[in-house]
């Protein structure tokens, strides 16, 4: 296994209940961390640089999850919430099957590890390069900031390290919301299924109009889910069955 890597940059604002957020797209937003900051503490923590021309390999995924995992310590977390947005979803999964015991809610927006059998190629980094086309529901829409390059080359480079994650679901312990805008093009539309059916203690969400950056085209119905179920967890489902679709 190669050797961890050290504590991920990070940014801290608010008091209260702990959450981690990864955001890892190729936009530099805070929006979601910024709606969360009036009820909590909230520890935004930056994707890894990954070194260039790696194929696939889990340790490399498993590094990034002890990175995580140190990082968090550094900032002095013992028991907190996480949510993991795009490839920060995927981070967050191995993340709390690293820490069990730490994470006690898990969030995954937009999570591309998970995919129908057989095994898939190695993702296309095209979307990364173009995410404005790819990854937003109206990519004319001219309120959206421009994605930064260099962030978008990194995730590309990390999209193609990782594996398929399917044989981890059924590990997974942890109360999660697995939540997918339903105009989502980089996701199969097999995955949320998987999901339900193979990860337990785990409830699925579809956002209306949002496609793979749903941080940027429904910020306000995402805030509002992640709130709803970081309060409510177990009833959340039955509480918000009507809600669930189009919030």
């Amino acid at each position: 296994m190669n050797p961890p890597q050290p504590p991920l940059p990070y940014t801290e604002s608010g008091n209260g209940p702990q959450v981690a957020i990864l955001d890892w797209t190729p936009w530099q937003t805070t929006t979601l961390a910024d709606a969360l900051t009036p009820s909590y503490r909230v520890i935004n923590i930056q994707p890894p640089i990954p070194p260039p021309g790696e194929g696939q390999d889990e340790a490399a995924a498993q590094n990034t999850a002890a990175a995580l995992a140190a990082t968090l310590e550094t900032a002095g977390l013992t028991q907190y919430a996480l949510i993991g947005v795009s490839l920060g979803a995927d981070a967050a999964l191995r993340l709390a099957l690293l820490r069990p015991h730490a994470v006690t809610a898990l969030i995954l927006v937009s999570p591309t590890c998970v995919a129908p059998e057989p095994p898939q190629t190695p993702p296309d980094p095209q979307p990364w390069q173009t995410p404005t086309q790819t990854m937003l529901a109206h990519p004319e829409n001219p309120a959206h900031p421009p994605p930064d390059p260099a962030r978008a080359a990194a995730l590309a480079a990390l999209s193609q390290q990782w594996q398929n994650a399917n044989a981890l679901l059924p590990q997974l312990q942890t109360p999660t919301l697995a939540i997918f805008g339903q105009e989502d093009r980089l996701i199969p539309p097999q995955a949320p299924s998987l999901w339900r059916q193979q990860a337990p203690n785990c409830n699925i969400c579809f956002i209306y109009d949002a496609a793979h950056a749903i941080t940027l085209d429904r910020p306000q119905a995402l805030h509002s889910l992640a709130s709803d179920y970081l309060q409510r967890r177990e009833t959340f489902i039955v509480e918000n069955r009507n809600s669930q679709i189009n919030p």
